[in-house]
């Protein structure tokens, strides 16, 4: 299962949507994200930072935890290749929907790897099920 940074910030950090991204996320089998999950990780807990949503400290031990994770293959990265960025492109050319550029290439990495997305973001939910990826359903 590819798992959307919107899902992944709730897993590390206690929100609206924490406990239905730890119920899916501890029960999966295999956790995907990209290196653009990453920066979108980071940039999120940056925000959080300056919101004062959290400080310092828990910013650092998030950030640690989810590399630790990383490096222990928990969440499994794949990086991109031209062929991704080409199939988001068809895939921005193909949407009825205000499909925004980035949320194409995690696309990308569900279709062309085969992963069920994960996420909470309805828009990107609705485009995926556009293209035939498999959407983790949740209950808003």
């Amino acid at each position: 299962m590819y798992v959307d940074t919107s899902c992944l910030v709730a897993f590390f950090i206690p929100e609206i949507h924490t406990e239905k991204a730890n119920s899916v996320i501890l029960e999966a089998q295999e956790l995907h994200i990209s290196s653009l999950t990453k920066v979108e990780f980071i940039s999120a807990l940056n925000k959080k930072l300056h919101m004062g949503t959290i400080d310092s400290g828990d910013a650092e031990l998030i950030s640690s935890e989810f590399e630790r994770q990383i490096n222990e293959r928990i969440f499994i990265e794949h990086h991109f290749e031209v062929q991704h960025f080409r199939r988001a492109e068809i895939m921005l050319k193909q949407t009825t929907l205000p499909l925004l550029s980035l949320d194409s290439l995690h696309l990308s990495i569900c279709f062309l790897q085969r992963q069920p997305l994960f996420t909470f973001d309805e828009v990107l939910a609705k485009a995926a099920k556009e293209f035939g990826i498999e959407v983790i359903p949740y209950s808003g």
